[in-house]
């Protein structure tokens, strides 16, 4: 090494260092953020909350964009990860998500009951049985029967067979199949030879965190399913692709 390059090369991990600390920086700054927004939802301040969340949490998203590629890139990546499942456990307890999320568990009931969700809404009399004083009043569109196709049924029995048969206990899963996503996500960036930091961008944004971590949204399912097909398409595992339309008998 010569005595020019030597210096840069000070310079160049000096500066990895200061962007790694700052990316950590932004860490505590989302864990603060996303601990207000949640203790705002408690205070039935939803509206304010959620746009604070989506505004700031903007803000938080594009300064880890900029950070991360400049950060230790072993470091950096930890700090993305850590941030990621931080905000998402920080909104998992907050109160007033979509109210979906009965309905999945009213369908896991169901069919934990034996009884097929497709063939009877949730007013239907056949129920009575089954109705309760937490789930069944919050339930939205009690006279229609259930709209989710059988893939999502599955995972509102299997929820319900261990014993997460509450609105955060079911978050719980969606939270964890969006961490998954974010894994698989990591992978298939490195893969492309782009830099694996960069999961940020999907890691961190704010209405990825409010629609999964908050409203329980079952897309977090279908991001982890369209990696995965991903991940398996570039490693040539997939040589067709096809459609099974569930509907047709």
């Amino acid at each position: 090494m010569t005595a020019a390059a030597f210096p840069r090369k000070l310079d160049a991990s000096g500066g990895s260092s200061r962007a790694t600390a700052a990316l950590w920086g932004l860490v505590g700054l989302g864990g603060a953020l996303y601990a207000g927004v949640t203790a705002a939802l408690f205070a039935d301040a939803a509206g304010p909350a959620r746009w604070t969340a989506v505004l700031a949490g903007g803000a938080l998203l594009g300064a880890g964009w900029w950070l991360a590629p400049r950060t230790d890139p072993r470091d950096g990546l930890i700090a993305v990860a850590v941030g990621a499942v931080l905000f998402r456990l920080l909104l998992l307890p907050a109160p007033g998500g979509s109210t979906d999320v009965y309905r999945y568990l009213w369908d896991g009931r169901v069919q934990a009951a034996g009884i097929n969700p497709y063939a009877h809404a949730p007013t239907d009399p056949a129920l009575v049985g089954l109705r309760d004083r937490t789930v069944w009043p919050r339930i939205n569109h009690r006279d229609d029967r259930t709209i989710y196709p059988p893939a999502a049924q599955a995972t509102f029995r299997a929820a319900h067979a261990i014993g997460l048969r509450t609105p955060t206990g079911f978050t719980a899963v969606v939270i964890a199949a969006d961490l998954a996503a974010i894994g698989l996500l990591v992978r298939l960036v490195r893969r492309a030879g782009r830099d694996p930091r960069l999961a940020v961008v999907y890691a961190w944004h704010p209405l990825a965190l409010l629609g999964f971590a908050h409203a329980a949204h079952l897309e977090s399912f279908v991001v982890l399913a369209v990696l995965a097909a991903a991940l398996a398409w570039t490693a040539g595992r997939l040589e067709q692709v096809r459609c099974w339309d569930w509907r047709r008998r």
